[in-house]
């Protein structure tokens, strides 16, 4: 759902031989951090289930979101904000792989960060932050996110960027790879869902991206 009147285009990342789990749902006050969407035991988070924006009026957005070994939290301008965990860990046991953050980057307002790449051995599985600096929050918003097997990289609108990737060690067999890209959806209302590949599952977003609009 992207609050634009332009167009909205969502493409999911998936993965294929680990076990999948979404975290607690949990609600955070406006302009602060919300509480972690903690994962169930022997999970950790690997990125976002759901975040959802709920109060204010329309000049409202997501400043600052976190994934780490603690779970996922947000922080959200004029507006009280959902979010919950995707999470992974091995099956049947659950027990948690090795998680590490990649490399943050930065640029400046209206522009691409570089990429935040992962340590040697690790596979990109999700933003483990992204957050916009300076700048006016009734303005700053979140423009592109865009996750590849290099790293992950975001596109801010209004203040500096900065992007840090989430990492992790997959066990053998396992696989990551992206979904259905969903391009130049209709604003203002839910996309269709963006789907995975055959015995794959959304661990989080691959690409958002807003184009057009104010």
């Amino acid at each position: 759902w992207c609050w634009t009147a332009g167009t909205c285009s969502v493409q999911p990342r998936c993965v294929k031989g680990v076990r999948v789990v979404t975290g607690t749902y949990v609600t955070g006050n406006p302009n602060g951090w919300g509480p972690y969407s903690k994962c169930p035991s022997g999970t950790k988070a690997a990125g976002i289930a759901r975040l959802d924006l709920h109060s204010g009026n329309n000049n409202i957005h997501v400043n600052d979101f976190d994934c780490n070994d603690s779970g996922c939290r947000a922080w959200c301008w004029q507006s009280k904000c959902q979010i919950s965990a995707r999470c992974i860990g091995k099956a049947p046991v659950l027990q948690p792989y090795k998680f590490a953050l990649g490399k943050k980057m930065s640029v400046g307002k209206n522009n691409w960060t570089p990429l935040s790449t992962c340590p040697a051995g690790y596979s990109v599985v999700g933003i483990a932050q992204i957050d916009i600096g300076g700048g006016d929050n009734n303005k700053n918003h979140v423009n592109d996110l865009e996750l590849t097997d290099k790293g992950a990289k975001g596109w801010c609108y209004g203040g500096t960027c900065y992007v840090t990737s989430r990492c992790a060690t997959l066990p053998k067999g396992a696989s990551i790879m992206n979904g259905a890209m969903l391009k130049n959806q209709k604003g203002k209302q839910w996309t269709p869902i963006a789907k995975c590949p055959s015995g794959y599952k959304a661990i989080g977003l691959q690409r958002l991206d807003i184009s057009g609009g104010n």
